[in-house]
């Protein structure tokens, strides 16, 4: 006898009821030039692994543990960036991409997410630093749930 067929919305109801949620943000930097004086000025930053096995000179990560909000990250972030001087600042300001990546999970519940919110304050340190912002949105369970709010 064959299999009956789901609906959408009843694969979507069998899914555990998952809340939305803030991850963290991440800083991404690339440059035409060598980020290795901002890298060795940005302690938890990392440069990625070419496929010949060698870091990529030119691409910057930078991924912290979160404050718990993207207010919070922002605003630490643009504290670090802006104490950076000499070297380090030449390599941020001749780079071509400056994107804070806000990582979102999305839930399955049925009501909006509205915890991420940006102060004026945070946008204009933003832009001050000649930086974007990226919003992404990961798919429900991609990521657990942080400990504080389960």
């Amino acid at each position: 006898m064959p299999k009956a067929r789901t609906s959408a919305a009843e694969r979507r109801n069998a899914l555990p009821e998952r809340s939305a949620f803030y991850i963290t943000t991440d800083l991404v930097v690339s440059s035409r030039f060598s980020l290795a004086p901002l890298a060795s000025a940005l302690p938890n930053a990392h440069q990625p692994i070419a496929l010949s096995g060698r870091p990529i000179a030119r691409l910057l990560i930078l991924n912290v543990v979160s404050q718990g909000s993207a207010e919070a990250d922002l605003r630490r972030f643009i504290a670090r960036i802006s104490a950076r001087r000499g070297a380090a600042r030449r390599s941020w300001r001749t780079a071509g991409r400056r994107i804070f990546d806000i990582g979102i999970q999305a839930g399955n519940e049925t009501r909006p997410f509205e915890d991420v919110r940006l102060s004026a304050a945070a946008l204009n340190g933003v832009a001050a630093l000649g930086a974007q912002i990226k919003v992404t949105v990961y798919r429900p369970g991609a990521y657990d749930m942080p400990e504080s709010t389960q």
